[in-house]
């Protein structure tokens, strides 16, 4: 009797898109079970790779636009409008994101996010009904106050005079003038893989702005200058956001996207709505679930995309077998997790610098094991 199998996974970020994972797996599982139904369902969870997720889509068309990079020089930055031109998918990484620092010159209490404010100004120009903003992969750590510029707000010291772009300005901050877009009907959504809140030692400066080049000394006063933002932004706007979670994704820019009145979601949620996973299921009887990324460890189980499959899976009864670059959850965990085994890339035979270096030989290597097992 042939077997049905899914494949759902993320990207392996850095070396191999979801998309590419499907091609590599549907083909070590034809050549080890030649009668197999495989059907592809590349997801991600609002991170770097979305966009390629959801670029298979029925009319999904590329927009490539220049803006301002995170240090002020201009970048191409591409973003996708769904069918039928009524949804853009903006990736916040493309127009903001640490990729395009070179390790030399990461400047964390400069880098800016208006790039990504000029996205979405191109978006609503083009008569969008419904944007969608994924966060994740950031440069910044300016709580979108770069991103709210370009689209006419104003964060100012106490002289009046405009602050410069970036986080390491915001503790000069005064007074916020808020004239921004009038987004009418038009429903602006931040998908997030993370829900860090804005301040704290759990919160965006703290967690995340050291891997952007921040100091130790720097890392205090982007956490000074996101205090003074959510304490203006409660002042002047009447908004809390220093607590809400999500607010400190991308550098805080979920915090800025809720002064446009954004709401904050789960990014693995919003791509499996947008590409019908839960329909997948509907249509098909699978007999075996393959997920993946890059990492499964303690952080997946915050809305990452391995977990969240192995949940809806398991649901149904249908075993969940994880692979990924590296496995860092004991059996108890992975069993607690939903899954019924994970593999890494990285065994005897595959060091990590060998799995990073050919990613695609390991990858198929390793799903040709897991059907041979699985098959008995």
């Amino acid at each position: 009797m042939s077997a049905t199998i899914l494949l759902a996974p993320d990207s392996f970020k850095g070396s191999l898109s979801a998309r590419r994972f499907c091609e590599v797996a549907e083909a070590a599982i034809r050549e080890t079970l030649p009668d197999a139904t495989v059907v592809s369902h590349p997801l991600a969870d609002g991170g770097e790779g979305t966009l390629e997720a959801l670029a298979g889509l029925e009319g999904a068309e590329w927009v490539s636009v220049t803006v301002s990079g995170p240090l002020g020089e201009s970048v191409r930055a591409d973003y996708l409008l769904l069918s039928p031109r009524r949804t853009a998918v903006i990736e916040m990484a493309r127009a903001s994101g640490l990729l395009l620092v070179p390790p030399e010159r990461k400047r964390p209490l400069e880098a800016t996010t208006r790039g990504t404010g000029e996205l979405l100004g191109h978006a609503l120009r083009a008569g969008v009904r419904r944007i969608v903003l994924t966060l994740g992969g950031s440069a910044t750590s300016d709580a979108g106050t770069g991103c709210l510029s370009a689209l006419g707000f104003r964060f100012l010291d106490r002289h009046g005079r405009p602050l410069p772009p970036g986080g390491g300005a915001l503790e000069r901050l005064a007074r916020i003038e808020a004239p921004g877009p009038d987004l009418g009907e038009i429903e602006l959504v931040g998908a997030t893989d993370v829900t860090t809140p804005l301040l704290g030692p759990t919160g965006t400066a703290r967690l995340f702005a050291p891997q952007k080049g921040a100091s130790p000394a720097e890392v205090e006063q982007l956490e000074r200058g996101l205090e003074r933002f959510a304490e203006v932004v409660k002042r002047d706007l009447g908004l809390d956001v220093a607590e809400t979670p999500g607010a400190g994704a991308a550098g805080g820019l979920g915090a800025g996207l809720l002064l446009l009145g954004a709401r904050l979601v789960p990014g693995f949620e919003l791509v499996a709505e947008l590409t019908g996973f839960e329909e997948t299921f509907r249509r098909h009887q699978f007999d075996l679930v393959i997920t993946g990324e890059g990492r499964l460890d303690e952080q997946s189980r915050h809305g990452k995309v391995p977990v969240a499959v192995a949940r809806i899976a398991s649901r149904l009864g249908v075993p969940v077998v994880a692979v990924a670059g590296q496995v860092a959850l004991d059996e108890a965990g992975l069993q607690a997790l939903g899954f019924h085994a994970a593999r890494s890339l990285v065994d005897e035979k595959t060091t990590p610098e060998m799995a990073m270096r050919d990613p695609e030989t390991a990858l198929a290597r390793v799903v040709a094991r897991v059907v041979k097992k699985w098959r008995g």
